[in-house]
């Protein structure tokens, strides 16, 4: 039995230091929730209310589709980039518009769609058809360009390179409402044990310094609220996961004892309570545990859980101690995805687990081995980027650091042994993150071929981490793109644009200097909300300095519903006077009146929710009379942040959104 040794953390604190709240300002977007659009060809504006910050602003529009009526294997675009699967998907993609703070800004269209013709228009959308008359979901979005990033951790990394993502946000309460003060947390993996550990002949007895410039000891979990002073380590918790080591033989070689830690996943429910892979990196497995948090001592493993040991496989001969499984879940399941190393072994699996204990899905993800690729380095997707998020269930975003394929699936699929998991993938052929494209290749065969080179190649895009906000909006962050340090996709996987940061820096000199590393959001509908990521390069500091520390930029989005006129006009007979009123005030603080009419006499239901579709409070639930009525929802004892309300009455039924400021 091996000896567990007792580790604690003393922060030492002195009285001279003093501490400064992080008191960001956010970014809002708010829209109309509903355009009455004629479809023919004439101009209609579309209003945005810009608060907080200014806003770099995209617009995008989505069919809505019936189920069946959706589009099933359909692969589309200039050499097939693109694949979409039971998903609506987007018909047009404005241009950028530049707005500062202010409301009544507008975005026009003529009803027309928009395609991307990247073989001769070099990613320029190109106007296609003019959009069929019907139903239509749109979506604005935007970021800051015009403010330099605000400093939030000095001593939490959000980014670190090539490894899977072990920093991300915590956004929600145990009961599912907003936190307050979102966390960063996560944990430390291997890459930096070095830097941390104490070890005696290779193993680790403890961390070496309570915690350095890199980040906390290794295999140590954290949790930091947001809106503390970014070097406040006191306003951190920490526990350590006693038992991983990095033992060595007598030739320098790892031994079959060596232990490496997957991204930690907190469970949705407790939020001392957390999952973990221990891979057993010379074996080719892992098992994953389920731990107590303790607080500045050791976690503990939870001995009743059914799934303690559940072996999570690997064909590397390194195990996943290169480049590491990655880990997330969606409130439903948890999710692991073993990479694959060897280009001659088909193996990159998508692992779906209950809280549980019990493995339900073991996918190989077939579309991320491409055995005839003419570079051997690209045969296989060794996928260690994975994201999912409990404000946008049943979806995890995919991809490889070494592979030209960002991959999304329905984890609800998955769940259900569906074949048919993929959602929609994007690959070369479209512009948008083309990794590797070499625009001097001659021959148009291989032009957009995954092509290998190293940071100085034009547009090498090496991929780091991908998400995507609360109404599906994908970002990823690539490396070796010069100044650019985003790509934003629509739901469906098309490209929108390529986006800079006012204060990014690059050097080309060294690769480091031109590595912008990974990000993480926060989409909770409370004032942290925005995009966490790495500091500005600097020509000095390289990798390691320059993105162990985490930083904000605003960021949102918001979304309504394009109505065909001709279908309100039959929705209207049918309805007659039924209507909801948009709540007054919005943002609310704490209260807010809610008005309705109804069309005849009856039962009613007046329900809020919040962003993760839980029912929070009930205003009404009794017979009405016929006419105009309203309802103030006193939201004193809520968190601040988004909430939804439903007024059904009968057959009819309209959700609305509100905000709840503090």
């Amino acid at each position: 039995m091996k000896k567990i040794l007792v580790v604690t953390f003393a922060i030492m604190m002195f009285a001279s230091v003093s501490f400064a709240a992080w008191n960001p300002t956010a970014l809002e977007i708010t829209v109309n929730d509903e355009i009455i659009y004629a479809f023919d060809g004439s101009a209609v504006d579309f209003t945005v209310n810009i608060s907080g910050k200014p806003s770099k602003t995209y617009l995008w529009i989505n069919t809505r589709l019936d189920e069946a009526a959706k589009p099933v294997n359909l692969v589309n675009g200039f050499r097939g980039w693109h694949y979409v699967n039971k998903i609506d998907t987007t018909v047009y993609i404005s241009r950028s518009y530049d707005f500062g703070i202010g409301a009544g800004q507008t975005i026009p269209w003529d009803g027309m769609g928009s395609e991307n013709t990247s073989e001769a228009y070099m990613g320029t959308i190109m106007p296609s058809a003019r959009v069929a008359p019907g139903t239509y979901d749109y979506y604005v979005w935007g970021y800051d360009d015009k403010n330099p990033r605000e400093n939030v951790c000095n001593f939490i990394a959000i980014s670190f390179y090539w490894y899977s993502q072990y920093t991300r946000i915590g956004e929600w309460n145990n009961d599912g409402t907003p936190r307050a003060n979102p966390y960063l947390w996560g944990n430390v993996c291997w890459m930096y044990g070095d830097l941390h550990a104490a070890k005696t002949d290779g193993v680790v007895t403890g961390p070496a310094d309570p915690w350095l410039a890199y980040g906390p000891p290794v295999w140590t979990a954290y949790k930091f609220p947001l809106g503390s002073d970014a070097n406040d380590m006191g306003a951190m918790q920490t526990t350590f996961m006693p038992g991983f080591n990095g033992n060595k033989d007598e030739e320098g070689a790892p031994s079959a004892e060596q232990l490496d830690t997957s991204p930690v996943v907190f469970d949705p429910d407790n939020e001392n309570v957390f999952y973990c892979l221990s891979d057993y990196v010379t074996q080719k497995r892992g098992n994953v545990y389920k731990w107590n948090w303790v607080t500045a001592g050791n976690a503990t493993v939870d001995e009743t859980w059914d799934g303690n040991g559940l072996e999570i496989d690997t064909a590397s001969e390194r195990g996943m101690g290169e480049y590491y499984c990655s880990s997330a879940t969606d409130g439903n399941y948890i999710f692991m995805t073993s990479p694959g190393r060897d280009a001659a072994i088909k193996w990159d699996k998508f692992y779906t687990i209950t809280f549980d204990g019990e493995l339900i899905g073991d996918q190989m993800l077939d579309d991320f081995y491409t055995p005839d690729h003419p570079n051997s380095k690209y045969r296989n997707g060794m996928v260690n980027r994975m994201f999912a998020a409990i404000n946008y269930p049943n979806t995890a975003v995919m991809g490889g650091e070494q592979h030209c394929l960002m991959l999304c699936v329905g984890t609800d699929r998955l769940a259900n042994n569906d074949a048919d998991y993929v959602k929609w993938y994007n690959g070369n052929g479209d512009f948008f993150l083309d990794a590797s494209w070499n625009p001097d290749e001659t021959d148009a065969t291989v032009l957009w071929e995954c092509n290998s080179g190293d940071y100085k190649t034009p547009n090498m895009g090496r991929r780091d981490e991908q998400w995507f906000d609360s109404n599906g909006v994908t970002v990823h962050h690539p490396d070796f793109q010069g100044l650019m340090s985003i790509v934003v996709y629509t739901q469906d996987g098309s490209g929108v644009m390529y986006g800079k940061f006012i204060d990014d820096t690059v050097s080309m000199s060294t690769a480091d200097g031109a590595k912008k590393g990974s990000g993480q959001p926060c989409d909770n509908g409370t004032k942290y909300d925005g995009m966490y990521v790495g500091n500005v390069l600097t020509e000095t500091g390289g990798y390691g300095a320059d993105m162990q520390s985490t930083n904000w930029i605003a960021m949102d989005s918001a979304t309504g519903v394009i109505t065909d006129v001709s279908l309100v006009a039959v929705e209207e007979e049918g309805q007659a006077a039924f209507s909801v009123a948009a709540a007054y005030p919005n943002p609310a603080n704490p209260t807010t009146t809610i008005g309705f009419t109804l069309a005849k006499a009856g039962h009613v239901s007046v329900d809020i929710y919040n962003v993760a579709g839980q029912k929070v409070d009930t205003l009404v639930n009794s017979e009405m009379s016929m006419g105009d009525h309203s309802v103030v929802w006193n939201a004193s004892g809520f968190s601040a942040g988004v909430y939804f309300y439903t007024v059904t009455s009968g057959d009819f039924s309209k959700t609305m959104k509100v905000t709840l400021l503090k």
